[in-house]
């Protein structure tokens, strides 16, 4: 049978209603977009609505790496692994966790090519999704105000006559009130995001730390975090534990302007020289955000004709990376469940297909969900961070990635091990 889909949300994944109280990512990485290219390549009639004006309308801003068996995986079966190499990054897989002196407490290299998880910029990932997609495919300055029934209300419009309509619109979906009450709740952190550009020439002791990586620099409830860009750019994120009104409490903060680096400076006191230039040394805009996520293992009864996808189903911070890579790989089986009931029959073999796809979604995005949280208290709310943090922090990750049976030897090893490095680099 030939369906009609509409995904609210191209962003590559959409836009959130609320930017200033978003998560790191305006517009999150790729499923809406990835969705609607898996569907065109199967024939399958799809309409993409999203709320910005053009394609290009603002900064995408950040970067983040891909895994082979979730985003790579996506990348490869829209075939769009020649437009990806183009812009992968698989010099910039560093990796470094140090405290507030740069002494590093857990460190990574870039690995070989063949072994990696390459890079990409968020604005060049965005691009090569929606350029994949026919001209009209996107209907660019839609911003969905409700789902009512199978129609899409728009200000001044409303469409419907679709069989399935996918919420790929990020952490304040318009579309998720269609299918559950659960709204999005304060992580209790909040911070800035800043930019340095051309950092080789314009910040030399931070591109070296950077190293073209990532780094995550820790201390009591304090987390700066630096990131190389492909453009020579490296992003300066400063997040720490703060009340849920403290935007509103602190306007003069949260303006943009020099108030707020200034304040960034005064939350770094005592911090090594080069973590302070990091923030002085930033010349981009300040933008001010509060974290959100949604509650972890969250799920909801299936209703038949729309589900959601992405952030706007698994909301979590930026802890453990893993968030983009979920939301590609939810395109991916959503687009398989869609596929396959297209031939198998109408619309009750795309219900129990899209049924099904929830079940598997809802697994994938718990045990996500639970590791992400778990970094996230690793880092933000551990005494001694990151010393006394890194336990928890790398064995979240481990139990996430080794198979259950080899976890307790991985447990095992890393505390023996943490225990003589601890001892030597008192």
């Amino acid at each position: 049978m030939a369906f009609k889909i509409a995904i609210v949300g191209a962003g590559p994944v959409g836009k959130p209603s609320n930017p200033a109280a978003s998560n790191l990512d305006p517009l999150t990485a790729g499923k809406g977009c990835m969705l609607g290219r898996l569907l065109h390549q199967a024939d399958v009639s799809v309409t993409i609505f999203e709320a910005e004006p053009a394609p290009d309308d603002r900064s995408q801003g950040g970067s983040f790496d891909l895994h082979s068996k979730t985003g790579l995986a996506a990348i490869r079966d829209a075939g769009l692994w020649e437009q990806f190499v183009q812009w992968a990054r698989y010099d910039s897989q560093a990796l470094a966790v140090v405290d507030r002196n740069a002494k590093a407490w857990f460190s990574l290299a870039s690995p070989r090519a063949v072994m990696s998880k390459p890079e990409i910029d968020r604005v060049h990932l965005r691009r090569v999704l929606y350029q994949s997609l026919p001209q009209g495919t996107i209907r660019w300055g839609h911003r969905l105000e409700r789902v009512d029934g199978d129609t899409l209300v728009f200000p001044g419009s409303r469409v419907s006559g679709f069989h399935l309509v996918v919420g790929a619109d990020a952490a304040w979906s318009r579309v998720r009130p269609a299918v559950t009450s659960i709204t999005p709740v304060y992580s209790g952190v909040g911070g800035h995001q800043l930019k340095i550009p051309d950092a080789e020439a314009t910040a030399p002791e931070v591109h070296k730390l950077v190293d073209r990586g990532t780094v995550f620099a820790l201390d009591e409830g304090k987390e700066l975090g630096l990131q190389q860009l492909g453009d020579g750019a490296i992003t300066v994120s400063f997040w720490t534990v703060r009340r849920e009104d403290w935007r509103e409490a602190s306007p003069r903060v949260v303006s943009g302007g020099e108030a707020a680096r200034r304040a960034i400076l005064d939350d770094m006191e005592g911090w090594h020289g080069t973590l302070r230039g990091a923030v002085d040394k930033a010349t981009a805009a300040c933008q001010a955000r509060s974290l959100y996520m949604l509650p972890v293992g969250t799920r909801w009864q299936h209703r038949e004709g729309v589900t959601l996808v992405g952030d706007a189903a698994h909301l979590m911070l930026h802890c453990a990376g893993e968030g983009v890579n979920l939301a590609l790989q939810d395109a991916r089986t959503l687009a398989r469940a869609i596929i396959r009931a297209s031939r198998e029959g109408g619309p009750d073999a795309l219900d129990g297909c899209v049924a099904e796809f929830e079940e598997d979604m809802f697994k994938r995005a718990r045990k996500a969900q639970e590791m992400t949280d778990k970094m996230r208290i690793a880092s933000f709310y551990t005494p001694c961070a990151p010393r006394g943090s890194m336990p928890g922090w790398v064995l979240a990750r481990a139990k996430y990635d080794v198979h259950p049976l080899v976890y307790p030897l991985a447990f095992a090893w890393f505390h023996v091990f943490y225990l003589f490095y601890k001892l030597f680099n008192a």
